[in-house]
Order: structure tokens, then sequence, then C-alpha cells
């Protein structure tokens, strides 16, 4: 399976969010790229576990990786080890920027036929 996005932008502030599911024979990854490329800071960033029998394994992990520079985690780590039962959401200081390019999102280690969301704020 994929991530899908879906981009919004408000004013000087970029909405990005993946909703994204994995097979159900998976290890538990999936990807997704925005369509568009983006400028700026990340302000924060929302993981949404799915619910009921959708949940992603515990401790499973997010990156957001920049187009251009694939090995590079704009997340700064802050998506390791994340909840399987709660929202957890970071935010400037511990997130990197982007600079003309498009945002892929990687989610590993979730389980097979688990889902979720990300959101992420740019500007």
């Amino acid at each position: 399976m994929t991530a899908t996005a879906t981009e919004v932008n408000w004013t000087s502030v970029k909405e990005v969010s993946w909703a994204w599911a994995t097979a159900s024979s998976s290890s538990g990854a999936t990807t997704g790229t925005t369509s568009y490329v983006y400028d700026g800071s990340l302000l924060g960033v929302a993981f949404v576990p799915g619910t009921a029998g959708a949940q992603p394994s515990a401790s499973y992990d997010v990156t957001i990786t920049p187009g251009r520079h694939t090995g590079v985690d704009l997340l700064l780590g802050a998506g390791a080890n994340l909840s399987n039962a709660a929202t957890v959401y970071k935010k400037t200081g511990s997130l990197a920027a982007v600079a003309h390019d498009t945002l892929t999102l990687n989610v590993s280690g979730a389980g097979s036929s688990h889902s979720g969301t990300v959101i992420l704020y740019v500007r």
C-alpha cells in the first residue's frame, strides 16, 4: 500500500496530511510523496495512529525525506518509536527545514494491515 498526500495552503502555512496504510502481507512499511514542492521550516507534525484493529504496531517509525536527499530525515528522529495508542505531536525545535523539494513520508515497523495519519505544517 502507499500513503496518499492531501496538500493545502493556508496563507503562509502549508498543511500536508498523509493517510497511510500497510498491505496485509507487508513488513509494515509504506511510502508516499507529495505532488508539490515545499520551502520553509517544519512547524509541527502530528502522528495519529489508526483505531481498533487498524492500530500500527507499538514503537513504529516515521521519517519524512526531501526528494533530492533521500537519506535526510527532516523530522530529525522525532518520528521514532511512536505510540500506537495516542496521537503524538512534535513542534519546531525538533524539526528541520525544506528547500524547494517534494516530501516523502516513510513508515516502517507498523505491522501488516495497519494505518494512520501524519499531518505536517510548513511555513
